[in-house]
């Protein structure tokens, strides 16, 4: 949407200049670029399940961090499966992205790999 407004009064007589917003636009780009990210995040989490890169997958969480938007309940749930977290609450994708990020971080610590002696 392209708001329009006249300069010179309110009829237009073709002697005043018109000025075009273009914020909406700038909006849209910006909700695109955001669920790009989003969408990127959930593709990564996909790809890193079937054994894809964990790279990747940390950087699309890096690039969500910061979102507020709701996820879906099938992408929570499965942020608490590959973390081993039931209880873990995932709402948004920043939830999403700190969860996976503690888990990678809890996993590369050398006591984590460390099997407990009997």
């Amino acid at each position: 949407m392209i708001a329009i407004s006249l300069k010179g009064g309110a009829e237009p007589t073709g002697l005043g200049s018109i000025t075009v917003s273009r914020r909406s636009n700038a909006r849209r780009r910006a909700t695109s670029r955001r669920l790009d990210r989003e969408t990127a995040f959930v593709a990564a989490l996909n790809a890193y399940q079937q054994g894809g890169n964990p790279d990747a997958l940390l950087q699309a969480a890096d690039a969500v961090a910061s979102s507020e938007r709701p996820i879906a309940p099938e992408h929570a749930d499965t942020i608490s499966v590959l973390t081993d977290n039931l209880s873990i609450i995932v709402e948004t994708y920043g939830d999403a992205a700190r969860a996976v990020r503690l888990w990678f971080a809890t996993m590369r610590a050398p006591d984590a790999r460390r099997k407990p002696r009997p």
